[in-house]
Formats: C-alpha cells, structure tokens, sequence
C-alpha cells in the first residue's frame, strides 16, 4: 500500500504512537481555502477512500491493526470535511464584513417603512377566514420577538465570544508546532498500515488547525465591521418594528374576528326569535330552545371577546 503522500521510508517509533493511541483531533471551526498542508504533500477524500479500501481487502494484516488504521483513516476524512466547512464558512464570514453597508441600508429601509405602517384587513374576509388567518399571524409574531432576542443575546455575547477567539488562536499555534513535530517524527519510521493511517491522521488534523485560525480572524473582522455599523443594534430596530406592527395586525384581525362573532350570533338569536313565533305549535317547545341555545352564544360570544381583551393585556403587562 504505496501511498504519494507518504512516500519516504519510515524507522523506530513505538507501537502505540503508530496506532494513535489517545491522539484527540480538535473540533475546528471554519478556515482559510490557501494554506499549505505539509512538505509531504497532500491528502484527498479519494485517496483517503481508496486506502481504506485496500486496508479492508488486505490480508495480512492483523485484525487489531486493521481497526486502528481503519479508526485513523475515518478521522482524517472527518478533518478533510472540517477543512471544506471551514473554507464555506470563511468565505460567508468575509462577505458578511464586505456587506455591512449594503445591509445597513436594507435595514434602515425596512424600519422606516414600519415605524409608519398601519396594519390594514380585507374587510370582506369572512369569520372562518380570519379565524384562520390569526394563529399564522401570530406564528409571525413569535418569530418577529425571537430575532430580536437573538439579536439582543449577540450583542451581549460578543465580548466573551473575543476574549475566546483570542484564547483559541493561541492555542492552535501550539497545536499546529505539536502536530508538525509528530509529522517529522513518523517521516523517519517505518512504512507500516499503522504508520500510514496515522500519517493521514496528523496531516489532515494539521490543515484543519491552519485552516481555523483565518476563520477565527474572519470572525473578528466581522465583528469589527458590524459594530463600527452598530448594526446589531439596528438589527435589534427592525425585530421591534416588525414585532410591534404585527401587534397591531393581531389586534385588527381579532377585533375584526371579535365583531364578526358577536353579530352572527346576534342574527342567530333574531332568526331562532323569528322561528319562535311563527313556529307552528306543535314545534314551538324546540324554537324556544333554540332561542334560548341561540342567546347563550351570543351570551358567550360577548365573553370570549373581553375573555381576548384581558389576555391581550395580561401578555403586553407579561412581557
């Protein structure tokens, strides 16, 4: 098993370093697309895939030793996807500093629309329809307050997020320097599954640390950008416009839902009246009953309209 990226013949390490014994690779936030892996070379998913593939088909290999280099290539193809999602990130981490301005005005935009914006119904919309109507805007409405909590706990967390970023690059130099000596050392030991595996392991393991550092400083650009903006805050504006106006929505459409209920059951206790009197005799026991059916949903309809109104107000108090 000759693989290009380990080429050079290899000689005395322990049994237990080749196998990676109680080697941990980091959890890696995004990275940066051009950082060079290592003098040794390269490794791809494919070649990664195709080792492994070799591995399990070999037969004079021990089953141990299989299950270790097996374990070492999986976790190199995990570093590999790591380093992808790190270029990803770095890149949207980039055009989010590079598009402050453009979304500082978006947002601006939309807050001034809201300020002023009166929430408005279709007026012939009929009871079902706005009954239906109102829990969706109220779905809107829990969204609206999320953002704006979320936006709120950003900017709160921003600080310590710094102190942490600064924390970490740190520690990635020392890692980085510990994995290249662990390199240079198994350059000179021998080519074995173990050794092989375990090489991948440590290369791949190194471009996921190089790669971390730039996303972390594309982190922090971005803060930068977006505070010299104060457009958190901004952010923050809008969640609270939006939040408000749709407020309001809920108020109109319940109002509307409100008036719509009481007057059908106001025209239900007209008709039941109605059939009441012109009832022939033998049925007038059952109109009076549906009168008197008929009054208590209007009797329940009145309530649940103040029922609305105290809610409203006990939410608004609440929060």
């Amino acid at each position: 098993m000759q693989t290009k990226w380990f080429a050079k013949a290899m000689s005395v390490l322990p049994l237990a370093f080749f196998c990676g014994i109680g080697l941990a690779d980091d959890a890696v936030v995004p990275p940066s697309p051009k950082t060079s892996t290592s003098s040794i070379g390269t490794i791809t998913a494919e070649e990664l895939e195709r080792a492994m593939s070799e591995l399990e088909q070999s037969v004079d290999v021990a089953v141990d030793v299989k299950l270790q280099a097996a374990e070492n290539y999986r976790a190199a193809t995990k570093n590999l996807q790591s380093a992808a999602d790190s270029d990803a990130r770095l890149k949207t981490l980039v055009t989010e500093a590079e598009t402050v301005s453009v979304r500082m005005e978006q947002l601006k935009k939309q807050r001034d629309e809201l300020k002023d914006k009166k929430p408005v119904l279709n007026e012939q919309l009929p009871l079902m329809e706005l009954e239906q109507l109102l829990p969706a805007t109220e779905l809107q409405l829990l969204g609206f307050k999320k953002a704006r909590q979320d936006a709120e706990a950003d900017l709160q967390s921003r600080a310590t997020r710094r102190k942490d970023i600064r924390a970490r690059m740190a520690v990635i130099q020392e890692k980085i320097a510990d994995t290249k000596t662990q390199i240079n050392a198994l350059q000179t030991a021998e080519l074995t599954p173990q050794s092989q595996s375990l090489m991948a392991r440590l290369l791949t393991r190194r471009l996921t640390l190089e790669r971390e550092k730039p996303a972390l400083e594309g982190e922090l650009a971005k803060y930068d950008a977006e505070e010299a903006a104060d457009l958190v805050r901004l952010q923050i504006d809008v969640a609270t416009c939006n939040a408000a106006y749709t407020e309001k929505l809920i108020a109109l459409q319940q109002l509307k839902i409100n008036a719509a209920r009481e007057s059908a059951a106001q025209e239900s206790v007209r008709m039941a009246r109605r059939e009441a009197v012109s009832a022939d005799p033998a049925l007038r026991s059952y109109a009076q009953q549906n009168q008197e059916l008929a009054e208590t949903a209007k009797s329940v309809a009145e309530k649940l309209a103040l029922t609305d109104a105290g809610l409203t107000e006990a939410t608004a108090v609440h929060e």
